[in-house]
């Protein structure tokens, strides 16, 4: 089973006057725990993504993957200034996946498991993981490899 993993957190780009651009620990975390020998992996992160939406596109375009999973690091930008959202931007992705692959789509990360039911309500994927679920992860990949629904 071919699997794009996806960092969507866009924000955080400015913490006061210093740019901070924090890598996807957990969702190299999660992609650990992947067999790469069964499964074909690719990992994106869309925090240094000039054009996200056309780099998912290109992504599926180029891998087809059969399952898509997001990470969500965090709700919001964290800024009193100037508050952002960071779900609109996992919603346009998943908007995106959907609209030119017929892959199951996957949210989970801290965000996710903060509020998973507000998240999976407005996000709409297939299925939400709660809590640390790298080994979850792997084995639901598992699961849907022999055929299981979701």
């Amino acid at each position: 089973m071919r699997i794009l993993l996806i960092a969507t957190n866009r924000h955080n780009r400015w913490m006061s006057k210093d740019e901070v651009r924090p890598l996807p620990i957990g969702l190299a975390y999660v992609a650990a725990y992947i067999d790469s020998q069964r499964h074909p992996l690719r990992i994106m992160d869309l925090m240094f993504s000039d054009d996200y939406l056309e780099d998912v596109d290109q992504a599926i375009h180029e891998f087809n993957p059969q399952l898509v999973g997001l990470s969500i690091r965090n709700l919001d930008n964290g800024s009193c200034v100037d508050p952002q959202s960071a779900l609109p931007v996992t919603r346009e992705v998943i908007q995106r996946v959907r609209s030119c692959s017929t892959a199951a789509i996957v949210c989970g990360g801290p965000a996710f498991s903060v509020l998973p039911q507000e998240c999976f309500q407005y996000l709409e994927p297939d299925i939400g993981l709660v809590g640390d679920a790298a080994e979850t992860f792997a084995e639901l990949v598992d699961l849907l490899e022999k055929g299981k629904s979701y």
